[in-house]
């Protein structure tokens, strides 16, 4: 399994900034447990289905060995993203708050809750890119993931005890960051998948300025139903991934041929307990 360096923007002054920022956001629901029930969630977003969006246009851009880019497209970022912006019975729902969020091991709670999420070990390694400047890395931007279990369900909304399963980094020079996670489960109407939002920094993403992207990354079916079926884990999740299709997921399915390639991860090695994979993000007008 492949490691993420350690980042000089970790360290220093950059994490007494950080840190100053958290200090001046309200943390409203504490140390990440909330009083919301997730059939109250569910309900409220409609089911687990995320609204739709307008598709994105294909935009492409070329780099200096003859590689296409794609820039990808934007996605919703609920109905559970914990990123400060969704509200309820008065309660801000943001783990970009909580120290300790930003970390390449997401797997364990932070911030006073304890617990770990079980399921297949996954390494994520996202490579930011500049579709408009010929597909060139970006560095030192935030990038923000999460994702449901291996039973298909989300901290700190249907699991409201626990916050793991979410975390930022920053990208180093080469536009890359690696998150250590679990395979994800998927739950009924969605197929599996990672959502994500790209920050200009850090600091934006604490003081709640706009994602530049939101997006969500996909998983190959062969890929997951082998696991799925392998671990009892994921148990919850084999009769989800059943009556799904790629072709019908309310936010895949809009995408163009190069889109949906762009948001499916290629797998970079697979062991009987543990996945690698990478994707490319490619980002514009930034």
């Amino acid at each position: 399994m492949s490691q993420h360096p350690n980042d000089p923007h970790h360290d220093g002054d950059f994490l007494s900034d950080f840190k100053q920022l958290v200090s001046r956001r309200k943390v409203l629901f504490g140390a990440g447990a909330l009083s919301l029930t997730g059939a109250a969630l569910y309900a409220q977003a409609g089911g687990m289905r995320p609204p739709p969006m307008t598709p994105s246009p294909e935009v492409l851009g070329t780099a200096a060995n003859g590689d296409v880019c794609v820039g990808q497209p934007a996605e919703t970022n609920g109905p559970f993203p914990a990123d400060g912006t969704n509200t309820r019975d008065g309660q801000t729902v943001n783990a970009l708050t909580l120290a300790g969020v930003i970390r390449p091991d997401i797997t364990n709670s932070i911030a006073g809750l304890s617990g770990t999420a079980e399921g297949i070990g996954m390494d994520l390694t996202m490579n930011l890119v500049n579709v408009d400047t010929a597909c060139s890395p970006i560095a030192d931007m935030a990038v923000y993931i999460w994702h449901c279990d291996a039973a298909g369900k989300y901290s700190l909304y249907e699991i409201e005890d626990q916050n793991y399963l979410r975390g930022m980094q920053i990208a180093d020079a080469t536009g890359a960051v690696t998150f250590k996670s679990i395979l994800p489960g998927t739950y009924r109407g969605r197929w599996p998948h990672v959502h994500f939002e790209v920050f200009r920094s850090a600091q934006a993403a604490v003081a709640g300025e706009k994602a530049l992207l939101v997006g969500q990354l996909a998983f190959e079916e062969s890929l997951v139903s082998r696991y799925y079926a392998a671990d009892a884990r994921y148990a919850d999740s084999i009769p989800n991934l059943a009556v799904q299709t790629l072709a019908s997921d309310n936010v895949f399915g809009d995408s163009t041929e190069r889109q949906l390639a762009a948001q499916m991860v290629t797998t970079v090695a697979e062991g009987p307990s543990a996945v690698a994979f990478s994707a490319e993000i490619g980002l514009t007008g930034v």
